[in-house]
């Protein structure tokens, strides 16, 4: 709310009284109102109707989106054919008023050798996302090449020479 208002033209010694009304919680524009208005003489005289030519102007109330930063954390891990997923997710910045409202998931996974962001899904319960302007600072899942020395051997086999061929399966 605002109920600060300004006058121009008034003559010296002349004062006002103004009622203003307008009211913004959430983020965006409304107007603000200057809904009565007394003008009053040195003396201490009500005026008003001795100025027929009055022109009110409506103000604005402006509610900025405040900013908030999604942040996910970063894994690691060597390839073993199950996904990776970073369990890390949080919110910054979200004002008190809807503290417990705001829930942010990781959903984030990789399989195959790669990198990928580790991305999340925020549910805003009942607070307004319009009421907020979200920036990211997204972690990284990342799978390497498994290093892990691997020894394939072949079966061995033997017997006594009969003019076929000798295999091991």
């Amino acid at each position: 709310t605002d109920i600060a208002f300004t006058v121009e033209g008034l003559p010296s010694g002349y004062t006002v009284t103004a009622d203003v009304s307008g009211s913004r919680t959430d983020a965006g524009v409304s107007d603000n109102t200057i809904t009565s208005f007394k003008i009053w003489n040195a003396d201490g005289n009500d005026v008003t109707a001795q100025f027929p030519e009055i022109t009110t102007m409506k103000g604005t109330l402006k509610v900025n989106p405040a900013s908030a930063t999604v942040t996910t954390g970063s894994a690691e891990k060597m390839y073993d054919g199950t996904p990776l997923t970073g369990a890390e997710a949080s919110v910054s910045g979200i004002v008190s008023a809807d503290e417990g409202d705001v829930t942010v998931t990781a959903t984030g996974t990789i399989t195959d050798i790669g990198t990928a962001d580790n991305t999340y899904s925020i549910d805003w319960g009942d607070a307004k996302s319009s009421n907020y302007t979200l920036s990211e600072s997204l972690g990284t899942l990342e799978v390497t090449p498994n290093d892990t020395e691997i020894t394939f051997t072949s079966a061995s086999a033997e017997k006594v020479y009969d003019g076929t061929a000798l295999s091991a399966p």
